[in-house]
């Protein structure tokens, strides 16, 4: 059996170059469509941490959340063995100061804007001090990103610059058993999430 080609030799040229022409088009217009696609929908989703119970925290206070249970979770993909103490930060009216221990290997304080982004984290480790305290500032005013207008942030190692006014902080714990939850329910009631005293 011969292969033949299927272009016939009649078939003028700028017609085959059209073919090519239009499936790179093709190509370059689908990759274009999935780049926006993954970058609107995280924004669309309806089951994050913030629209799930950002709106029914207090602003500026530290809670600690309930254990997750097979029939109750109150954030998605928490497990049984993580115990988390959560505050919705707003820095509208003033920086806010925080400080939390993370006692043990395991334990994370992180922050995260409204759309679900993780700006900050910090893990516990041997070589780090357990307590762990900064204070939120506004974010500076700017003009297209590029130019700092009125206000400036404070660079300073206990300072942090936050994209948005308002966020959440976490401050996650892993549950090494139940003899240790009253150690570990402690240890969270500590973290503080509160307006700067001027």
């Amino acid at each position: 059996m011969q292969l033949t080609d299927t272009a016939s030799p009649s078939t003028p040229s700028w017609l085959r170059r059209i073919r090519w022409q239009a499936l790179l088009v093709s190509l370059v217009a689908a990759g274009v469509v999935h780049i926006v696609a993954t970058l609107i929908v995280p924004k669309l989703a309806t089951g994050s941490a913030w629209h799930r119970i950002g709106a029914s925290l207090p602003a500026n206070r530290m809670i600690i959340l309930p254990p997750a249970t097979s029939d109750k979770q109150i954030l998605p993909f928490i497990g049984p063995d993580v115990r988390m103490a959560v505050c919705r930060y707003d820095v509208s009216t003033g920086p806010v100061y925080i400080s939390a221990v993370l006692p043990d290997k395991g334990w994370t304080l992180g922050l995260y804007t409204p759309a679900g982004d993780n700006f900050y984290a910090i893990p516990a480790q041997d070589f780090r001090r357990a307590e762990v305290r900064f204070v939120l500032s506004p974010p500076a005013d700017r003009f297209l990103g590029l130019f700092d207008w009125g206000r400036q942030p404070d660079t300073s190692a206990g300072h942090i610059a936050v994209p948005a006014t308002q966020g959440m902080v976490m401050v996650r714990a892993p549950m090494r058993g139940r003899a240790y939850t009253s150690e570990i329910e402690a240890v969270l009631a500590r973290a503080q999430c509160v307006p700067q005293r001027s």
